[in-house]
């Protein structure tokens, strides 16, 4: 019953994702600037779409009204488990989160994610209200802050594979993230410790992810990695956000010290993949 909808016609859901504008990954994948797949009930008029960012995220769009029934959903449940999921383990995504919209949907996710033990959780909505965090006088010594470049992602820095992961995983490709995206990195003599680009993009609204590596954790380089990006954002009339989960207090106090400010909060349900890691 479902189908997948050539890229070329992306735009025509758009109208179903409408009221999730606020979900910046929806526009990110239907202008192209984040690959995913949408699937539809009828290609010609969709009335209900499901986008996937082929990572972690969900997300159900359209009219649930009288005329859902339980074949529908049941088939909604089978394009989960035969295709979405096998992918993801395929690709090693151990975790998927779903989000709906509008409401009446939850009433029928427990039959949609039947077998899969859906944890209902909810994820913040962070915009920036001023940089809070100064990253020019946080610097420690043999330390600089770098943009991600050409030049930087052919270096033989230490942890420069886990920054191109992180580009591939988000961006159709280095290029494409180089035109269209940003980031910054902090560097040492030998190693990238922490970096921070953007992950989804639309018109000129970034949301934007970071990661550090284990051994310079809980040091504040992530904060001077996130700072760079903002100052980037002010300077290019940029709108930075950020989304995390409300029990990822690391992420929340990181976007709190930098001057970001909660505008909103939203449920979705988190389950697992039923991934097994080989050996």
């Amino acid at each position: 019953m479902f189908t997948k909808l050539s890229a070329d016609a992306y735009l025509s859901v758009r109208p179903l994702f409408a009221e999730l504008d606020y979900n910046l990954l929806i526009d990110s994948v239907i202008s192209g600037n984040t690959p995913g797949v949408v699937f539809v009930d009828q290609p010609s008029q969709p009335e209900v779409a499901l986008l996937w960012n082929r990572q972690d995220a969900l997300i159900l769009a359209g009219s649930p009204d009288a005329s859902v029934d339980l074949k529908f959903v049941r088939e909604i449940g089978k394009l989960l488990q035969r295709v979405i999921l096998p992918d993801a383990r395929r690709r090693y995504i151990p975790l998927l989160s779903l989000q709906w919209h509008p409401g009446e949907w939850e009433i029928h996710l427990p039959g949609i994610l039947a077998g899969w033990h859906p944890e209902k959780a909810y994820r913040r909505l962070y915009l920036l209200k001023q940089i809070g965090f100064n990253y020019r006088h946080g610097f420690m010594p043999g330390h600089s802050i770098e943009r991600i470049s050409p030049q930087l992602l052919q270096s033989d820095l230490l942890n420069r594979e886990q920054v191109l992961g992180w580009i591939e995983s988000f961006w159709p490709s280095n290029a494409v993230f180089l035109e269209r995206g940003f980031g910054y990195c902090v560097v040492t003599r030998y190693a990238i410790t922490s970096w921070c680009l953007s992950v989804f993009t639309s018109s000129n609204r970034f949301e934007l992810g970071v990661a550090t590596e284990e051994a310079f954790r809980q040091q504040g380089h992530a904060s001077l990695a996130v700072a760079a990006c903002l100052e980037h954002c002010l300077l290019n009339d940029m709108i930075p956000e950020w989304h995390c989960w409300e029990d990822n207090l690391p992420s929340i106090r990181l976007a709190e010290r930098v001057g970001f400010k909660q505008r909103m909060s939203y449920p979705a349900y988190r389950f697992q993949t039923g991934l097994v890691y080989p050996g």
